[in-house]
């Protein structure tokens, strides 16, 4: 038996209430989930600029340097655009990542 391959995906959805909307990611962001998680980001801060939005974390199980740089790139555009985006994140070691 050669083995298995356990392949992790990065899956996506956006909850709204009201005027506020909230990305919601779960599975791992890095290398091979990063170009996805970029245009899910880039998409939903181009969406909603001007607005206060959120991206929720608390299901991610993983998140490597390339996925942080993506996720503060987004904080940045969405402030280019208007928006307040604000990360929702309950894991210590992930927050610290973030300096938060």
């Amino acid at each position: 038996m050669l083995g298995s391959v356990i392949l992790m995906q990065l899956s996506s959805s956006i909850i709204r209430d009201g005027t506020q909307s909230m990305l919601v990611f779960a599975g791992e962001i890095d290398l091979a989930t990063v170009p996805e998680c970029s245009d899910m980001l880039t998409k939903f801060v181009d969406d909603h600029a001007g607005s206060d939005i959120a991206v929720d974390m608390r299901q991610v199980t993983a998140l490597d340097d390339t996925g942080v740089g993506v996720i503060l790139g987004a904080v940045a555009r969405a402030r280019t655009s208007g928006s307040h985006l604000a990360l929702v994140i309950d894991d210590q070691h992930m927050r610290a990542r973030f300096g938060i």
